[in-house]
């Protein structure tokens, strides 16, 4: 068992809860096309038994949303002391509307966006988040003043009113942020 050098030391192990493992998991299944959702009793234990490992190894429980805490203690039975609230952040001073303005000018000019209404999509191209949404929102769009820019992919490509744009760079990402019009997290909802 992958972890049981840690807990036979005592080393601390901390878990960052977006959302249960399992149901990722089966999120992940259910939307990718070539592939059918599994059941059974094997499965099914499979299924419990990870559930119960990620919470009950754990030193901490890190979780994103007060929903999560309150999911986790009422059907999970996890101890409220285990559980710990940390809410996402961003930097202000790089991450404003003003803040990459005129490069965000330029890079409008360079991808053939000028005059175009811009809504964005900025991370990875995981079903968790919800990209399957966007594109398919964008592929109903047929208005030619608007045009989808997703950040985050492996290649630059055009597909109609979608522009794919590769990985960006940390450092070099906020004139993206400041080229969108409307930035989205079209991500499910979950806990």
């Amino acid at each position: 068992f992958y972890l049981s050098p840690l807990v036979r030391r005592r080393k601390p192990v901390f878990f960052d809860m977006h959302g249960c493992l399992v149901e990722e998991f089966h999120f992940e299944t259910r939307s990718h096309p070539r592939s059918e959702r599994t059941s059974g009793i094997f499965t099914d234990l499979a299924n419990r038994i990870i559930d119960s490992v990620d919470r009950n190894i754990a030193s901490k429980i890190i979780c994103v949303s007060r929903r999560m805490i309150d999911h986790l203690r009422m059907n999970k039975n996890v101890p409220g002391e285990k559980l710990v609230y940390f809410t996402n952040m961003v930097d202000l001073d790089i991450f404003n509307p003003d803040a990459g303005r005129a490069q965000a000018v330029a890079l409008r000019r360079s991808l053939g966006l000028t005059g175009k209404f811009i809504v964005g999509y900025i991370g990875f191209g995981q079903t968790l988040q919800g990209l399957n949404n966007f594109l398919e929102t964008a592929r109903r769009i047929k208005n030619p003043d608007i045009a989808f820019v997703i950040v985050g992919g492996s290649k630059l490509a055009k597909e109609d009113n979608r522009l794919f744009i590769p990985k960006v760079n940390h450092h070099e990402i906020q004139p993206y942020y400041s080229l969108c019009d409307i930035l989205t997290l079209p991500r499910p909802m979950h806990l």
